[in-house]
């Protein structure tokens, strides 16, 4: 109770999304490694439980587009 969270996940505009195996929905497996990919709707409904300070989507270039959501929540 009253812990602070720090997260940063890749979402489904990131250039890695589709990419391999999809072994679940939003989550692949690609060159060996397992990546999920959040949408705004199913990672706020996990955050449901948290007072979210801050929440946003950053994107930059790199061999395509990295996409990602930065969030700051607060237990309640």
């Amino acid at each position: 109770r009253g812990g602070l969270l720090a997260l940063i996940a890749k979402n489904t505009d990131d250039k890695y999304y589709g990419k391999g195996q999809q072994i679940a929905e939003h989550t692949f497996v690609y060159e060996n490694v397992l990546r999920h990919f959040f949408t705004e709707k199913e990672i706020k409904e996990l955050l449901k439980d948290f007072k979210i300070i801050s929440f946003a989507e950053e994107k930059h270039e790199r061999e395509g587009i990295s996409s990602y959501w930065k969030i700051f929540a607060r237990k309640e």
